[in-house]
């Protein structure tokens, strides 16, 4: 069975064809610990978790890698430099938390011992 995405620069549905032939490399935009988690960062981590299944599912190798923002540059949306490193550390998660928190979301899908 072939899998269909949706191209949103055609805009139309197209064959999943990846480049070297049944290897697949997903990276995906993971944690952002200068703020708290809400409903939009589980529905994003829900998406990404069914895409490597129905890739697995059809017999894709797939390295699936999940990227982590540097809590020392952000204490906002917007970046401030290296100065905003104190601030973003006052009453946010530290990055032993955030660790933790990947380390069992490793461990949920099977990505980890």
């Amino acid at each position: 069975m072939a899998i269909k995405v949706y191209n949103t620069l055609t805009r139309k549905k197209e064959e999943f064809k990846p480049s070297k032939g049944k290897k697949v490399n997903l990276f995906v935009c993971g944690i952002t610990p200068y703020d708290y988690a809400h409903i939009g960062h589980l529905r994003k981590y829900i998406n990404d978790d069914i895409l490597v299944r129905v890739l697995k599912a059809n017999n894709y190798d797939v390295k699936h890698v999940m990227n982590i923002t540097d809590v020392g540059h952000l204490s906002s949306d917007a970046d401030h430099g290296d100065t905003s490193f104190p601030s973003s550390l006052d009453h946010r998660l530290s990055i032993c938390v955030i660790l933790r928190k990947l380390r069992m979301a490793m461990r949920v899908n099977n990505h980890g011992a």
